[in-house]
């Protein structure tokens, strides 16, 4: 994984929406926050799809991919980090993410045959 690729999040429209009006996002992965978990799950481009098969699948409210910008993460530490038994490694923020760091959001499905749909990139409104 490249160090100048983009990190991608995925999490509920729902959840973004609300960390939007709030000015924090705090949660790190499906139903568990940053204060919980101690850093916020990401994973390259390509990883997307499996991990949307795996831990949304069964997912029923609009999902998105928040799409993070490495270089406006300022001082974030990002590890990138193996999944435990399973040979895959995965970047992880070890700060809470600043939403000034998102660059994109895109629409994520996964279908009843396992296909995930990612969108194109919406517009994001500033301020």
């Amino acid at each position: 994984m490249a160090e100048a690729s983009p990190l991608w999040h995925i999490t509920g429209r729902l959840a973004w929406d609300e960390a939007r009006r709030q000015g924090v996002y705090p949660w790190s992965t499906r139903g568990v926050t940053f204060a919980e978990e101690g850093f916020v799950h990401c994973c390259a481009p390509e990883q997307a799809p499996t991990v949307a098969r795996a831990f949304y699948a069964d997912v029923t409210e609009d999902l998105i991919v928040v799409e993070i910008d490495r270089q406006a993460l300022g001082g974030v530490v990002v590890r990138v980090e193996e999944a435990p038994g399973t040979g895959e490694r995965f970047p992880h923020l070890y700060d809470p993410l600043p939403l000034d760091a998102v660059v994109a959001v895109r629409s994520l499905q996964v279908l009843p045959d396992g296909a995930v749909r990612i969108g194109e990139p919406e517009q994001l409104s500033r301020g």
